[in-house]
């Protein structure tokens, strides 16, 4: 400002297309978005969503196993239904999302794993799987209206699997562990067929990382997602 209270902009009233300044009041503080549950309590965290009207008897807390029993229903992620799903918003790209599952059936043609979800038409994820030559571990993907199995594993029958997610702003990768500490990739999907520059309807909500089950129950524990970017 000069003296008389004229405001002066930028060098001597000249701008460029970019200047440094500063900005008022304190530098902001870094956010923890990180998401943990381990189903030690009797209720669901506030943090979760359900896709339209869950069965909320589909969706049982074991605290003294520490463990989310998701009863799954033939209703599949790829309608516009209510699935058997439970999820936290991906708050940001650079995420690692891990849970514990095993399956409590032994349905041919089970599911019950880790997705990444948009919606019922754009959503990718990892699971096991009964098959009639044994037990798996697979990743499918929906795209517009193409749906399919991209990668599988056999796995030892009623084995816990670690199923885990690390996400950028290239890809979502999935991977899996029988001990918790040796992974191995199963697959990848582009970021860009869950975002609204890629799909068909411009009804972006953003992504979730969620459980989920299907056609028969799966048990979970130890839900984890870290945001790594802030």
């Amino acid at each position: 400002w000069t003296e008389d209270k004229w405001p002066i902009i930028g060098e001597a009233g000249l701008i460029d297309l970019e200047m440094d300044g500063p900005l008022p009041g304190e530098p902001p503080q870094k956010v923890n978005r990180d998401f943990s549950d381990d189903f030690s309590g009797k209720t669901l965290s506030l943090h979760y969503n359900f896709l339209r009207n869950p069965h909320k008897a589909d969706y049982q807390i074991k605290p003294e196993e520490k463990k989310l029993i998701l009863k799954g229903t033939p209703v599949t992620l790829n309608e516009a239904d209510s699935p058997t799903w439970i999820g936290v918003r991906q708050k940001g790209f650079e995420t690692v999302s891990m849970v514990n599952v095993s399956l409590v059936d032994e349905i041919q043609g089970m599911r019950a794993g880790l997705s990444a979800y948009y919606n019922d038409s754009y959503h990718y994820e990892i699971y096991l799987t009964k098959e009639q030559d044994g037990y798996k571990v697979c990743l499918s993907k929906h795209i517009h209206d193409m749906f399919a199995v991209t990668a599988s594993a056999e796995i030892p029958a009623g084995k816990n699997v670690f199923l885990k997610m690390v996400t950028d702003r290239t890809y979502y990768r999935f991977s899996y562990s029988l001990d918790g500490e040796h992974f191995t990739e199963l697959g990848s999907g582009l970021v860009v067929g869950l975002c609204t520059e890629g799909t068909r309807t411009m009804t972006f909500t953003g992504t979730y990382i969620a459980m989920f089950a299907e056609n028969g129950d799966g048990a979970f524990s130890d839900f984890r997602v870290k945001v790594l970017d802030y």
